[in-house]
């Protein structure tokens, strides 16, 4: 048994067993005939508790990169244990980008989806609202497809389901075309960053600030 640890150090576990399915076929399989709970693990980045457990810790580390894409709808399928920071460059070789992404790019599409996870930007919405359509393996291990005609109230739950509705295995993404973004990282005392934020905000479509106390 090996111990389990999220990448902050505060969730960690001793699970039964660690498996990585390398295709559909073998998650279902596996979800079928496992005995115990059973929970997906991503990047380990969340701070949350949905991971630790004395059962079974899947990954889909083995089922990622790019399924298919539509030039017309600028959308793509993934599989969902892409590492977001593996996504922009087959995007780009079929003409797409995302929307948006997080400033952190180790987590998996399911992961971040799964916990809201988001990037900067007022009229920007967090990962998950880009989702048009995605594919999950239930508790029973049956395959199900969703999107907003087929199965749309699944859809809309498990776009951020912290892993309850079974453990999601495609996405396909609403995308824009390729673009550039000017990045500009400035250091200034607390109180200053406190009076621009909200006219920053205003001007630029991502802005962020950290604040890190006593350092």
């Amino acid at each position: 048994r090996l111990p389990w640890r999220n990448w902050s150090g505060s969730q960690q576990c001793f699970p039964a067993a660690r498996v990585a399915p390398a295709s559909v076929a073998e998650l279902q399989e596996l979800i079928a005939t496992a005995k115990g709970p059973i929970r997906a693990v991503g990047a380990g980045h969340s701070f949350t508790a949905l991971v630790p457990t004395e059962g079974t810790i899947v990954s889909l580390s083995r089922m990622s990169g790019l399924v298919a894409h539509d030039r017309q709808s600028l959308q793509a399928t993934l599989w969902a244990g892409t590492r977001l920071g593996d996504v922009g460059a087959p995007l780009e070789q079929v003409g797409q980008a995302l929307v948006n992404m997080p400033d952190i790019d180790e987590q998996t599409l399911a992961g971040c989806f799964a916990t809201a996870t988001h990037g900067t930007g007022a009229d920007i919405g967090c990962m998950s609202t880009f989702i048009e359509g995605l594919q999950l393996v239930d508790a029973r291990g049956e395959l199900v497809d969703c999107d907003r005609q087929r199965n749309p109230e699944l859809f809309q739950a498990a776009r951020v389901s912290l892993g309850a509705l079974g453990i999601v295995t495609q996405v396909r993404l609403q995308n824009v075309a390729p673009y550039r973004l000017l990045r500009e990282t400035i250091w200034r005392e607390f109180d200053d960053i406190l009076a621009i934020a909200d006219s920053e905000v205003a001007k630029h479509r991502n802005f962020e600030f950290y604040y890190v106390p006593f350092s």
